[in-house]
């Protein structure tokens, strides 16, 4: 949370915004001065801003994704781009967990305990699914498809997949 304060004459906004924060229990901050204001920073505030990054694009057979969120040990936040017709892997994650949102596009996903047992399911826009860890997955693309992936981030998670088939000779690691 960021709360400005009046410029630096001015103590009494300043002690107003000490006692404010010092009434909510566990509350940490900093004082920024830029210039022409006093910027109090919590803690939460402060790990946000110095976790500020670009977005990172990945190419992939299929299409591509963004990252552009990750928070080690918590989560990662992608946008998948799949190209109508493509296919992610069979796979699934020993840890992992994710939810996928359909932002635009139509998307079969293949889930289940096994490859006999696969379900499938067809996903339009504004529907979710979570992944749980363990369970074997596939996305396929009907139509061009972006989708939105938020997923837990415990170390190794760019590592943590295992693929049982992939139609782009890729290795498949089960």
């Amino acid at each position: 949370m960021l709360v400005r304060c009046a410029p630096p004459g001015r103590r009494d906004t300043r002690e107003r915004a000490v006692r404010a924060f010092a009434a909510r229990p566990n509350a940490h901050s900093s004082w920024r001065f830029t210039g022409k204001e006093w910027i109090v920073v919590t803690d939460v505030a402060e790990f946000a801003l110095s976790s500020l990054a670009t977005v990172v694009r990945i190419e992939k057979p299929w299409g591509y994704e963004e990252i552009f969120a990750v928070v080690q040990g918590r989560y990662v936040g992608k946008v998948l781009h799949i190209r109508a017709g493509e296919a992610l892997s069979l796979q699934y994650h020993e840890k992992k967990e994710e939810t996928v949102a359909v932002q635009s596009g139509f998307a079969l996903l293949d889930i289940g305990p096994s490859r006999t047992s696969l379900f499938r399911m067809e996903l339009s826009p504004g529907q979710t699914a979570s992944i749980p860890s363990g369970v074997l997955h596939r996305i396929i693309a009907v139509s061009d498809v972006v989708l939105l992936e938020a997923s837990t981030a415990d170390p190794g998670w760019q590592a943590d997949v295992v693929r049982l088939e992939d139609r782009y000779g890729r290795a498949v690691t089960a």
